[in-house]
């Protein structure tokens, strides 16, 4: 039983468990879906107390602080790098990717990952090869909104966000009856949209822990949401899931929140907040109203 609910999740990542309980069993499928797979459900269970852990965590903080990354973001990228060393040390190396991951290389994100990896090699004395190199990037290409959006903004592929952003108001306007101004939209929110479609063009997932809240909370917002998820499967051929429309509905939520206040109030608050520039301008929006 309990392998049967564990291998409806693995599903999702075309990964399986062959063998019987008490008998032997192993998985199956691609690395890359194991390591995917592992960063979003298992990964604090297999290095919460790992040494290999502790070791690149003394070694790369230091290493990261020019990039200014977004904390998830820079988090998630350790956590590649960690999979990446303990899988190759253990003799399960990527081999050859699918054509798209190679695009990677094109992006300026892919020189932060050589330089960390070549900071790493002699330290670790393992050699990266160019797909566990592509992996250890993903995360980057699929970045939430970088804290520093002037230093990060060559760190996107060319695709049409202006397009993407246009239909995407235009079918809200259709179905909601709701016109919404795109010189009013956060420059956060094409950036978001951009990194969006490079994580799910990569297969890369998100968690977002407040998702079912902003659901429930911004139902306007989430609908709103659900259409541009959409835009972007119908456009991309990919499925955007729960989590992601909880990032996007934070920023449609700030839109309608900032729309109606005024500008000018009397207190000045700093906000400090671990679950990402959306949400942040979401709840600064709702002091606002106070």
């Amino acid at each position: 039983l309990e392998i049967k609910k564990l291998n409806a999740v693995l599903k999702n990542y075309g990964l399986c468990i062959v063998g019987m309980q008490n008998a032997g069993i192993t998985w199956k499928g691609e690395e890359l879906h194991l390591r995917f797979f592992i960063l979003k459900y298992i990964y604090e269970f297999i290095y919460e107390q790992d040494a290999l852990q502790e070791q690149l965590c003394k070694n790369m903080n230091k290493m990261l602080e020019k990039y200014s990354l977004e904390s998830i973001t820079e988090e998630s990228f350790f956590r590649c790098i960690v999979i990446a060393v303990d899988r190759i040390k253990s003799g399960n190396s990527l081999k050859k990717l699918d054509e798209k991951f190679y695009m990677l290389k094109q992006s300026d994100v892919w020189n932060i990952t050589n330089e960390i990896a070549k900071k790493l090699e002699p330290l670790l004395g393992i050699c990266f090869t160019e797909e566990e190199k592509l992996f250890m990037t993903i995360p980057l290409a699929g970045m939430r909104t970088p804290t520093d959006l002037e230093s990060i903004s060559k760190m996107q592929f060319k695709q049409n966000v202006e397009e993407i952003i246009d239909e995407i108001i235009e079918k809200i306007g259709y179905e909601l009856n709701l016109y919404l101004k795109k010189e009013n939209l956060q420059k956060d929110f094409f950036y978001h949209i951009s990194f969006l479609v490079n994580r799910l063009h990569f297969g890369y997932m998100l968690k977002n822990p407040i998702s079912e809240e902003i659901r429930k909370k911004y139902p306007l917002a989430y609908k709103m949401a659900k259409i541009a998820g959409r835009v972007i499967e119908k456009r991309y051929h990919v499925t955007v899931p729960q989590d992601e429309l909880g990032y996007i509905a934070a920023y449609f939520g700030v839109y309608i929140l900032e729309y109606s206040i005024s500008q000018q109030k009397p207190y000045k608050i700093a906000l400090v907040c671990s679950t990402g520039r959306g949400t942040a301008r979401l709840i600064a929006s709702q002091l606002k109203k106070l």
